[in-house]
This record gives structure tokens, C-alpha cells and sequence, in this order.
């Protein structure tokens, strides 16, 4: 058994209380949940829910401060020209042949998105230019005939 589970057990026999959870060290994910935490607060408190307007994909490069350009894939929750949106981006960095996974606030335009936010896996601020279908969900109209 490994020192640590090891450790672990032993000071749940000797009668200690303490959650075995609380005491685990992710060393990468650990890192992740309070920035991740941080900015869901924030966009909780701006009210910005994906339910309130319509989702679009989106196609995009990224600059990470410090990590490079990346191609982006992303999810945003809005696709109302003029308004703003929150996203989540999947980024692969060029020079550095590294993946990346952001969260970012961006301004909607006709057929894209500006966007600044942070990587998570980078570990750096991003800011981006999205493409998205900026097309009418709208039904088509037909020609008065």
C-alpha cells in the first residue's frame, strides 16, 4: 500500500475524525477548482444563464498571455448580435503542441464573437476572435404570391 493511503488508514483506525476526501492532494486539479469556482461565482452574480438565449459553437483563434496562439473551439450562451455571452473554449497551442481549456466573457457581433477570459490549463489570461453562424434562427419567410 502506497505511504500516503497508508497514512490515511492508519489514522482512521487510530479513531482521529477527519474526512479522507479532505485531506487527498491533486496536485493539477487541486489548482483548477478555485479559479473554476471564482469565475462561476462571478457569472452567477452578473445573472448570464445559457437557458435565456440561444446557444451557438464557435470557431476562433486565442492569444494566452504567456502560453501562445491557439485554434478554439467553443460553446457560448448567447448569439445575439450586441450582446454579451460566457464561454467555454477548448484551445491547442501552437508553439508549444499543448492543449488548453478556457472560460471567457466575450461581446457578440454579426458573425463573431471578442472574447477575453482565462486558461485554466495554461494557466494564463486569454483574449480570442470567434466566428459563429450569426444567421436567423427565424423561419424563412415565403414571397407574397
Amino acid at each position: 500500500m502506497p505511504k500516503r493511503l497508508d497514512l490515511h488508514a492508519k489514522q482512521l483506525q487510530s479513531g482521529r475524525k477527519g474526512i479522507l476526501l479532505g485531506e487527498c492532494r491533486i496536485k493539477r486539479g487541486a489548482a483548477l477548482i478555485k479559479p473554476l469556482l471564482i469565475s462561476t461565482s462571478v457569472f452567477a452574480l452578473i445573472g448570464t444563464t445559457p437557458a435565456s438565449a440561444d446557444g451557438v459553437l464557435s470557431l476562433g483563434l486565442t492569444f494566452a498571455f504567456g502560453g501562445g496562439t491557439a485554434a478554439s473551439v467553443g460553446v457560448w450562451s448567447n448569439d445575439d448580435s450586441g450582446e454579451g455571452a460566457v464561454g467555454l473554449t477548448g484551445n491547442y497551442y501552437f508553439q508549444t503542441n499543448q492543449f488548453g481549456l478556457g472560460v471567457n466573457v466575450g461581446i457578440v457581433g454579426d458573425d463573431a464573437i471578442g472574447s477575453v477570459g482565462y486558461d485554466f490549463m495554461q494557466q494564463a489570461p486569454t483574449i480570442g476572435l470567434h466566428l459563429i453562424d450569426g444567421s436567423s434562427d427565424a423561419a424563412p419567410t415565403l414571397p407574397p404570391g
